[in-house]
């Protein structure tokens, strides 16, 4: 049942079940869009990747930091500046980030309490909300796409 679970949850964060994975969504982002400001959004195609990176981040620090301190949100979780898209960087620390979860996934009991979590906190729990944030968030990246006359599936 574990190892199913597993699987099943693995698939999730690869968005392999009700959405688009993020990979597909990334190689459709041209250039001239991931710093670009649209009418009617306020925030540019980096800083939304910014900001589902940046949460991803905090759900792994809080399950695997002992000195695991939230940031304060907004500003901790959404970026401000934008004068120089870091756009490779983002990209590059997610997918690290990505798979430090992946191989906890693989090696942790998932119904097991966090060792240094809010109690009533689990790792599914965490991973089922880091999931669900990144869904949403890569809705709104394709609607921007779409709007901008790029998506492509």
């Amino acid at each position: 049942m574990a190892k199913v679970l597993k699987t099943h949850i693995l698939n999730l964060l690869d968005g392999r079940l009700a959405h688009v994975d993020i990979e597909t969504v990334l190689e459709q982002v041209p250039n001239s869009l991931k710093n670009k400001r649209i009418e009617g959004i306020p925030y540019t195609l980096w800083q939304l990747i910014e900001h589902i990176r940046l949460a991803q981040r905090d759900i792994l620090d809080y399950m695997i930091d002992p000195k695991y301190v939230p940031g304060n949100f907004p500003d901790d979780y959404w970026p401000k500046a934008n004068a120089k898209v870091q756009w490779e960087q983002t990209v590059e620390e997610y997918r690290k980030d990505r798979e430090q979860i992946r191989s906890l996934i693989k090696k942790v009991d998932l119904l097991q309490p966090l060792p240094y979590g809010e109690e009533g906190h689990d790792y599914l729990r965490e991973i089922l909300i880091l999931a669900d944030h990144t869904s949403y968030h890569l809705g709104q990246l394709v609607v921007i796409l779409r709007l901008q006359g790029v998506w492509k599936s």
